[in-house]
């Protein structure tokens, strides 16, 4: 279920320790569904929302975003305790819903995977060229399992939208906007939504369980 072990909003770009790597193991899931490993070359965060290079065997291909399921890759990497860590990055071909990562390009992009469970959570990066202080605009989506429907989750509509999105837990409903549930703080509503989930699915299946057998003592 869980992607990342970051706890704070404000960490979720970890950071690449070897910059000036370019190159590094990992894979592509095709449209077919088929995972297939090799190695990814990147370039800069807009281009490989929009396109990556797949190296297999020696044989390089490009892939747009539309071609793929999405990709993923390793590196060597900080992570938020500034450990040195392999670290792996997960991406998902999507259809953004505001802009597309350049001017001229595709909303069809590749979303990073910053959380996935019942709730999967992407966030994309457009580029903003006449902003110098602050190059790209961050934007992030929600998507529940078993849609394929993205709502996208800024800071002016969080408060509503993920308060209506939990409403099924309804103390993490309530809690949306307050001290450390803030917009800043999403990936952290997102994944304690998450592990509610599961802990609820386990738990209905042990009852489950419980009711196919009177001998079974229930554990709670």
């Amino acid at each position: 279920m869980k992607t990342f072990s970051i706890l704070l909003f404000g960490l979720f770009m970890v950071i690449n320790c070897s910059a000036k790597e370019t190159i590094f193991k990992g894979y592509i899931i095709n449209k077919g569904g088929e995972r297939i490993d090799g190695e990814i070359k990147t370039r800069n965060v807009t281009v490989d929302e929009m396109k990556i290079t797949f190296i297999e065997r020696q044989t390089k291909t490009v892939y747009k975003s539309t071609d793929l399921i999405g990709y993923g890759y390793e590196f060597l990497g900080e992570n938020e305790f500034g450990q040195v860590t392999r670290i792996w990055r997960h991406y998902k071909s999507k259809t953004a819903i505001s802009y597309a990562p350049k001017f001229y390009a595709s909303k069809e992009v590749f979303m990073e995977v910053m959380e996935q469970g019942e709730v999967t959570l992407y966030d994309y990066y457009v580029e903003t060229p006449g902003n110098i202080d602050s190059p790209y605009t961050r934007f992030f989506y929600m998507e529940r399992q078993g849609t394929n429907e993205l709502i996208e989750i800024s800071e002016d509509n969080f408060e509503q939208s993920a308060g209506a999105y939990f409403a099924d837990n309804e103390k993490l409903a309530q809690s949306v906007g307050t001290v450390n549930n803030r917009f800043r703080h999403l990936w952290k509503i997102v994944r304690l939504y998450n592990d509610w989930i599961e802990m609820e699915d386990n738990k209905n299946t042990r009852m489950a369980d419980f009711e196919g057998n009177s001998s079974i003592v229930p554990p709670f």
